[in-house]
């Protein structure tokens, strides 16, 4: 006999993980309150902070002096989840109870320490799919060590590194942790500071280095409205800067010569950035030293994910780039589009490898609107077939008109399309309790 639930409906509002939240209708849900804007909540539910709509008005009011909630899962509209809010009852407090007994037994069956914070690790490992052992255990707690204060909330995105396969350590949870602007905003944020201390007086050696970042910050996007072979050389250098972390430069340097650089000259991508960070903070421009701090930190955030190891064969691992597109000036930031560039590659024995001839590419376009266009490539011996989302019917017809020459290109590089299909995603799409919908929201 097979007995199964609801269908599940699958939710990514968290750019922490690469696996998506996934919810049922009529699901009780227990989450910690991040912010409460009108009806919409923002929220983290087992590690993975979502945003969702409370049904009815006078609902999102109880939740303003409110730091844990409990939920039923309604249904999914225009990509947002409907919550019903649960106020408190007996009912409601033997479910949220529930995950608590079994993490209290597996504690005790396995001879583990029985307290406060086991209690909340247990919760957490429980939640993310994995089990209560003495390794998961200290490692957790190793990690929860160097984080003041924590508690559940804590505990949930710990356990969602681990579950996906992210490396666990004080130093990655605090970096998981951490609430940051939009890599668009913290690049404009930035820019704007360091054209500013740029006007002023500065030691030669702070200059030469503030203006080598600001060729950075400019060199990070992309112009897409330039000539295909144009917008290679952008993206190359892009992903130069933005793809290259500050360790990765710091071991070549030792593999190299054997010793870190002491000239500022030497100093290029996000050593660089560090090194003028360093510069600043000895002349207490904290404001600058703060900005760098939340672009650099984007960044890790990035490389993060780019860390984790997926034993899963059937599911391979996805290289992700976050990625700044203009319209074609650098002065005029507000025009810039932030976008999701994932590409699948290999990873065995042998280390990891993009095979150019078997692969799939998926392109997300954040709009200004909120809205999304996606890109979704799939070459099997360089054939290809083309999945292309956009969010209303005038969109499709400006895709339409360049399909035949985007399926040219292609060929000029070897590739034969097998399909192209442009579909317009419903700008209402209602959750029935029978019927599982994705959503993909990758900003």
């Amino acid at each position: 006999m097979n007995i199964s639930g609801a269908n599940s409906v699958r939710f990514v509002e968290t750019p922490l993980t690469s696996q998506p939240a996934e919810f049922r209708v009529n699901q009780r849900i227990s989450a910690e309150i991040l912010r409460v804007s009108g009806d919409q909540v923002t929220m983290v539910v087992h590690g993975q902070q979502v945003v969702g709509r409370v049904m009815g008005g006078d609902q999102a009011l109880l939740l303003a002096n409110q730091r844990h909630a409990l939920f039923l899962v309604k249904g999914m509209v225009d990509g947002v989840l409907q919550l019903q809010l649960i106020r408190p009852n007996v009912a409601a407090s033997t479910a949220a109870n529930q995950w608590t007994i079994l993490a209290q037994n597996l504690l005790l069956v396995n001879g583990l320490p029985l307290n406060a914070a086991t209690l909340n690790i247990g919760r957490a490992l429980l939640s993310a799919g994995l089990p209560i052992t003495p390794e998961l255990l200290a490692n957790m707690q190793n990690a929860l060590a160097g984080i003041a204060n924590w508690g559940q909330a804590e505990a949930d995105v710990a356990a969602s590194l681990l579950s996906n396969g992210l490396p666990l350590s004080a130093g990655t949870l605090s970096l998981a942790l951490q609430q940051l602007p939009s890599l668009t905003e913290s690049l404009e944020r930035l820019q704007t500071q360091l054209a500013q201390l740029l006007k002023t007086n500065l030691p030669a050696e702070t200059r030469a280095l503030a203006e080598r970042v600001m060729v950075s910050l400019q060199s990070a996007s992309v112009n897409w409205s330039l000539s295909p072979a144009e917008i290679m050389t952008q993206l190359s250098r892009a992903v130069s800067v933005l793809g290259k972390s500050l360790e990765s430069q710091l071991m070549q340097f030792l593999q190299e010569s054997g010793e870190l650089p002491d000239d500022a000259d030497a100093a290029s991508g996000m050593l660089a950035f560090a090194l003028l960070r360093r510069e600043l903070a000895k002349t207490g421009n904290t404001d600058l030293v703060r900005e760098l701090d939340r672009f650099m930190d984007n960044l890790r955030q990035m490389q993060l994910l780019n860390s984790a190891r997926n034993a899963d064969p059937t599911n391979p691992p996805w290289l992700m780039m976050h990625l700044l597109l203009n319209a074609g000036s650098l002065k005029d930031l507000a025009d810039m589009q932030n976008a999701l560039l994932k590409i699948a590659y290999r990873a065995d024995e042998e280390g990891n490898s993009i095979d150019a001839d078997n692969n799939r590419i998926v392109l997300s376009i954040n709009l200004e609107d909120g809205t999304v266009i996606q890109v979704d490539l799939s070459m099997v011996e360089k054939r290809v077939g083309a999945w292309m989302t956009v969010p209303d019917e005038e969109w499709q017809r400006l895709v339409e008109e360049e399909l035949p020459d985007f399926e040219q290109r292609l060929g000029q590089l070897g590739y034969h399309m097998q399909f192209l299909r442009c579909e317009v995603k419903p700008p209402a799409a209602v959750l029935r309790a029978n019927e599982p919908i994705r959503v993909d929201i990758e900003a």
